[in-house]
């Protein structure tokens, strides 16, 4: 990689750092890269439909995930089990820690029924229309 391009990113990451720059984007649910089913990242439209949309969605009280039946009686719509246990698998622990330990945002992320989920201030994507290669900056 040619200098400009590391000291860009070098630079970039001081500053992100700088304005503590964290959204949550990677506790995203959907066509997260670091959340896989047999190896492709998940979209589940009824979870979806359901306003489950990122990890902390999936906590208990208790800042666990949830067991099947607490999912259940939490959420009105009906799931395979084997789905949803797909999906908790699939979270990787440090994304569960980081979702018990930060504060829900501020705004909602989904927009509305246009399937956009709105990751900052200006920027948005359409999940059922988004590839993995097409999200590679998600993860900070």
């Amino acid at each position: 990689m040619p200098s400009f391009y590391k000291d860009f990113l070098t630079f970039y990451n001081e500053l992100k750092n700088l304005y503590s720059y964290d959204r949550v984007q990677d506790m995203v649910l959907y066509k997260n890269k670091e959340i896989l089913v047999r190896g492709k990242p998940v979209f589940i439209r009824e979870c979806f439909d359901g306003n489950i949309l990122s990890v902390p969605d999936l906590l208990n009280s208790n800042g666990q995930l949830q067991s099947f039946q607490e999912f259940k009686n939490k959420y009105a719509f009906k799931l395979q089990i084997a789905c949803i246990y797909q999906v908790i698998s699939a979270i990787p622990k440090h994304l569960v820690t980081k979702a018990r330990n930060t504060e829900p945002p501020e705004n909602e992320l989904y927009t509305g029924n246009n399937f956009l989920f709105q990751l900052d201030d200006s920027t948005q994507i359409q999940l059922e229309k988004a590839k993995t290669r097409d999200l590679w900056f998600i993860k900070p």
